[in-house]
């Protein structure tokens, strides 16, 4: 092969890795701050002032490490951190490339490159600083570092796998059904040069990397009082006399909201590869993807944005099917596969990207994306322009009574912001009237919402209210002075 043949994938995969870039950082903080993302750098700046194992119990621990390296201060900027997870999905998207070179020549890493790119469900979740976002990325590359078992035996690709298992289940806990990943590609991925005993040596060494390192920091976390599993327990129920039918349900849900985001066809598509993989007896990429979908699917608490991973390996394995394909379709069918793309994009993804960029709120999500990250409490929605009429007013302090409290500080960080502890079942809410009462001061605003565990008797009287898209929730500003009722 000469030099420039030699050069061409390296060539094609910086190309592709610099547009999918700047299609995720382009108008990065075009859309507001959603409320876990707040959480995250919140729990980071506790970490900071109570020690590296404060919040354990969440079981995002190397989340709130990360964003907390890149914004330790009290009033950070939203670019930053979802600039930095967007660091974290460029690597995971440049193990999907390599994985699809692997599978599937360069054709398999063009059009893995292509589709991740497209993929309007993960540029949405890729363009916020989420927990799943960078568990999902990092686990893509323990799939390529396994892969390589199907060109050469190395125990320090095995090493490689066990270190980013850990990180990503360090990132978000309930990924912990992707440490079978070893135990997939020694089971599944062909490679006639390797014994039965190198493939255990291998499974092993990856898992005792990644079970090591992982029991290690369990051990001391509960030494120092902490139990890592707490959320993860909290959130899972032991009741079982339902659970196939709750299965089915959530795989329902599955099938519709990715159907939503991705279209119908695309995701028939995506089904239809897989049984190709499952006819020709391939099995390493469907293991990857749906043995732990099945068992995330139990969780009666389901959500978009858990899956980033698994529908990533789906998207590669639609593209190893084509790559595969490729060299052997007609010229007239291969322009008809390029001429679908082009539709692909005019139809489905500008349609969609545009919006981000440009005005957020009109973002064609599915119903329930739509209500958490827009409508909902939990939104930023409307906290810019509220925070703009606050400005206007010159406060000496402006107290959050909203849910998303962290918006308000992260995108108004030249206002004197307070935010109160609010808790949903109502708790708070005789503290927070107490505050209230001490507060009647000459330059002092509150913000609230429609929420029930807020006071509903606020003194002072009301300068605004913005409705958030949808009408599900409001925001009303009121002025304390004394002599405002």
């Amino acid at each position: 092969m000469n030099r420039p043949q030699r050069n061409l994938p390296l060539f094609l995969a910086t190309i592709l890795v610099l547009l999918f870039f700047l299609t995720r950082v382009w108008a990065l903080t075009a859309f507001p701050m959603f409320i876990d993302e707040g959480q995250h750098v919140f729990h980071g700046q506790e970490i900071a002032a109570s020690g590296p194992l404060a919040n354990a119990v969440e079981g995002r621990q190397f989340t709130y490490w990360y964003f907390l390296a890149f914004q330790p201060g009290d009033n950070s900027s939203l670019f930053v951190i979802r600039a930095a997870t967007i660091l974290v999905v460029t690597v995971g998207f440049s193990a999907l490339l390599a994985s699809g070179r692997i599978l599937a020549g360069v054709p398999g890493m063009v059009f893995i490159g292509i589709a991740y790119t497209l993929s309007t469900y993960h540029f949405f979740y890729d363009r916020l600083a989420l927990a799943d976002t960078l568990a999902g990325s990092v686990m893509l590359v323990a799939v390529y570092f396994s892969l390589r078992l199907g060109k050469r035996y190395s125990l320090w690709d095995a090493v490689f796998v066990g270190i980013s298992l850990f990180t990503m289940v360090m990132f978000k806990l309930t990924t912990l059904a992707f440490f079978g990943i070893p135990v997939a590609a020694v089971l599944f991925i062909r490679n006639a040069g390797i014994t039965w005993k190198q493939r255990i040596t291998w499974a092993g060494t990856a898992l005792l990397v990644a079970g090591g390192l992982f029991g290690s920091y369990i051990l001391l976390a509960a030494w120092r009082g902490y139990n890592p599993f707490g959320l993860l327990l909290t959130h899972n129920t032991a009741e079982t006399s339902h659970l196939l039918t709750r299965w089915l349900a959530n795989v329902g849900d599955f099938a519709g909201w990715i159907s939503s985001y991705l279209s119908a066809p695309v995701f028939l598509l995506l089904m239809a590869a897989c049984v190709v993989l499952l006819v020709r007896r391939d099995f390493f990429l469907l293991a990857v993807a749906f043995a732990p979908l099945a068992v995330q699917l139990i969780n009666p608490r389901q959500t978009p944005r858990y899956w980033v991973g698994a529908v990533a390996i789906l998207l590669l394995i639609l593209s190893v099917v084509i790559g595969r394909l490729w060299p052997r379709m007609q010229r007239a069918v291969q322009w008809a596969i390029v001429g679908a793309v082009g539709a692909y994009t005019v139809i489905i993804w500008l349609p969609f990207v545009i919006p981000a960029y440009t005005h957020p709120a009109d973002i064609p999500l599915p119903t329930h994306d739509q209500r958490q990250y827009i409508e909902s409490d939990g939104s930023g929605f409307g906290v810019r322009e509220m925070a703009d009429i606050v400005r206007q007013e010159e406060p000496t302090q402006v107290i959050g009574l909203i849910a998303h409290c962290w918006a308000l500080l992260y995108m108004s960080s030249d206002l004197p912001v307070l935010c109160p502890p609010i808790n949903p079942d109502g708790s708070e809410v005789e503290a927070l009237t107490q505050l209230l009462a001490e507060s009647r001061q000459e330059g002092v605003y509150v913000i609230t919402e429609n929420s029930p565990y807020v006071p509903a008797g606020i003194p002072g009287e009301i300068i605004t209210t913005l409705k958030r898209p949808g009408d599900l929730s409001t925001l009303t500003l009121y002025d304390l002075s004394p002599e405002a009722e």
